[in-house]
């Protein structure tokens, strides 16, 4: 079951690469010529916590823009094995540094985050 379920995901994903590489791509490159022609004066806008005047009317339309769509950072097994590792990984430092409290890991709780309670929640 568990490779049933893996398998359906994995074609969820693609589906989902496929959609926005074909559809959101073109899409955001048509919003860029939109806001581009359209802009009819010049505005402040907020980055990085700075104001900053912009004027996209002077931007190139056929810029080298690229678009990167995330699609997430894993399924959650895949996140429950990582962290198992990195649980793995910093056992075995304590055990060389004598206990949790080191010069390697001075404390535990900074480094491994919350567990959920349940496997898949």
């Amino acid at each position: 079951i568990s490779k049933i379920t893996q398998a359906a995901n994995k074609r969820q994903q693609l589906i989902g690469r496929i959609f926005a590489e074909t559809g959101v791509k073109v899409l955001m490159r048509k919003i860029l010529h939109l806001v581009i022609s359209h802009q009819d004066k010049p505005r402040t806008i907020r980055l990085r916590n700075d104001w900053v005047p912009m004027d996209p009317r002077t931007w190139n339309a056929e810029m080298d823009v690229s678009i990167d769509v995330g699609l997430g950072f894993g399924t959650q097994e895949s996140k429950m094995f990582a962290m198992q590792r990195l649980m793995e990984i910093q056992e075995r430092i304590g055990a060389a540094q004598g206990g949790l409290n080191g010069p390697l890991i001075t404390c535990i709780f900074t480094v491994v985050p919350p567990l959920p309670i349940q496997p898949g929640t």
